[in-house]
């Protein structure tokens, strides 16, 4: 019998689990270790309990229909996300429009809607080009309004991508996918309105329950598990790479969440020089980097890694966004055009149209907060079922009502009648422009800050066409959103994509649109294909393009 591979797992979120679950599946073949700072799986997908006792989701809400593997792999465990309705409010007054209902400003821009949607099929076309291009610029070169780019599609853009302050500088082809793509787009364009429907998502359940049950399982087929150890230097001796890392329960260091609880974002460690005194070693065949781009360059000795790894590390920019989770309605009507109808909220800032911020309504994607208990929440959970497929935000107003609580600062004028918001701030960098300030001490619950990168048209010259050149080298691989757009579905496919490429087999083969996803995710980024017959032509395509990708980003960087 093949001497088992000795696998650690660097980072213990959507990519690092599903690369772990999928090699688990192989327990004969692969000694799999998982290793994370946290002391909860799950990286940014996370549960939080707020002071009341109440238990929100952070870092991800929910999801479309596309995200089978995401479903797949939260099916495992038994955890079926819940059907919601997307309904976004967009602007306010003369600029307010949502996907409801016709507006006084849809009306007025129905002309330039209607040759979006011939500029998106043009886009779509010439994807290999297109990737290169901003939006704002290309919206700019063709004679669209500044209100339409404005109030109308760097609104939606943010939407789509959390970009709101870098969503002119978004590719054209991925906004284009967004519409086009019939597998991955989450609207349908509507030449009238530019948007009409109200598209089906899926909301997810408790996310640190699910992530704990996945552990529970990866544990039972022999994955270990070092959470709270924090991996500080990874070097490569001959054939093996040595891990080095730090127990921080043993050292009772601050749990890693408490850094990103604070009222600025927490400093971001430097490289060591060498390990640090105190930390302990261990051996691998390979290391699997599935955390961001930052860190893995940061653990990473120069020996360890090629100059192609750390220039596609290095090329990730990252910006510090912060969310803050509230309960002030009077914040949401001063500053959204505001709606018991809808879940999300978009702000155009009026001292710089091009940047955004954003708000959503938590209790439209977590009905249990309403309730505020646990037997509250099975109840409701009831009551839906006799409702018979009532629509969440329906269900909001009954149990709001019937509980008759608010936030937790106690009932109010302004605790929204139970409601609890999160609002979200991008770049602090540009922090003085932030309406952050406008909401009221009293009504905040929580503060994190999130260290996020942006899908500037940069990211997809500089960093995605060079993901291909950097797996395996030096026994290193790497998975996260990063490597293509930030959404829990490519963490996951990523991570699939690692374990497949150190020969676990793709385990979801099942769903044929979650194959598919993998199988692009696979042949676009990785440049490889299970598809023997579609290999050779675009394998040979995909590397031309990407050689040329590089040449331009050696000459721009």
């Amino acid at each position: 019998m093949a001497e088992m591979k000795r696998i650690c797992v660097i980072g213990a979120g959507a990519a690092g689990m599903a690369c772990a679950y999928s090699l688990a599946q192989c327990q004969d073949r692969y000694d799999v270790t998982v290793m994370d700072s946290r002391a909860q799986a799950g990286g940014m997908a996370m549960s939080t309990r707020l002071a009341d006792g109440r238990e929100i989701n952070e870092g991800v809400q929910g999801c479309s229909n596309s995200y089978r593997n995401t479903m797949q792999l939260f099916g495992v465990c038994g955890h079926v996300p819940e059907e919601v309705k997307l309904r976004v409010s967009f602007g306010q007054a003369a600029h307010a429009w949502n996907n409801r209902e016709e507006s006084a400003l849809t009306r007025r821009l129905s002309p330039e809607i209607a040759r979006f949607g011939r500029v998106l099929q043009w886009v779509h076309r010439l994807e290999p080009l297109s990737v290169l291009v901003p939006i704002g610029v290309l919206l700019r070169v063709l004679g669209f309004s500044a209100e339409f780019r404005e109030r109308m599609l760097y609104p939606l853009t943010a939407l789509f991508f959390g970009t709101g302050n870098q969503t002119p500088h978004v590719s054209a082809a991925i906004v284009a996918r967004v519409f086009l793509d019939p597998d991955l787009r989450l609207f349908e364009y509507d030449p009238a309105r530019l948007l009409s429907e109200q598209p089906d998502m899926f909301a997810f359940p408790r996310l640190g329950r699910i992530y704990a049950d996945l552990q529970q399982r990866l544990q039972e087929r022999g994955v270990h598990f070092l959470l709270r150890h924090r991996a500080v230097r990874v070097e490569r001796h001959g054939h093996l790479s040595r891990v080095s890392f730090l127990d921080e329960a043993a050292s009772r260091a601050p749990p890693e969440s408490e850094r990103w609880r604070g009222s600025a974002p927490p400093q971001h460690p430097q490289a060591d020089a060498a390990p640090p005194a105190g930390a302990s070693e261990r051996e691998f065949d390979h290391v699997v980097f599935a955390c961001d781009a930052e860190s893995a360059l940061r653990l990473l000795s120069p020996h360890a890694s090629t100059w192609m790894q750390r220039m596609c590390l290095r090329n990730v920019r990252y910006y510090d966004d912060v969310t803050v989770t509230h309960c002030d309605e009077q914040y949401m009507r001063d500053h959204y055009e505001f709606s018991p109808q809808d879940m999300y909220f978009i702000h155009t800032l009026e001292s710089d149209p091009s940047r955004l911020e954003m708000s959503f309504r938590l209790t439209s994607y977590q009905p249990w907060l309403l309730a505020g208990s646990d037997s509250a929440h099975q109840a409701t959970e009831a009551g839906e079922r006799e409702q018979g497929g009532e629509d969440a935000l329906e269900r909001d107003a009954r149990v709001g009502a019937a509980s008759g609580q608010g936030g937790s600062s106690g009932s109010s004028s302004g605790s929204g009648g139970g409601h609890i918001f999160q609002s979200i701030f991008l770049d602090a960098s540009q922090r003085s422009e932030w309406s952050l300030d406008a909401i009221r001490p009293s009504h905040r619950l929580l503060t994190h800050w999130w260290r996020q990168f942006a899908h500037t048209w940069t990211h997809f010259v500089s960093v995605v066409p060079l993901v291909r050149f950097i797996q395996g080298a030096r026994g290193s691989f790497f998975c996260g959103a990063w490597t293509l757009i930030n959404t829990h579905e490519i963490a996951i496919i990523s991570g699939l994509a690692v374990a497949h490429r150190l020969g676990a087999p793709y385990p979801f083969d099942s769903d044929p649109l979650a194959a598919q996803q993998f199988d692009l995710y696979l042949e676009k980024v990785h440049g490889v294909s299970r598809i023997p017959t579609h290999s050779y032509f675009w394998s040979l395509c995909v590397v031309l393009v990407s050689v040329l990708l590089l040449i331009v980003t050696l000459i721009l960087y």
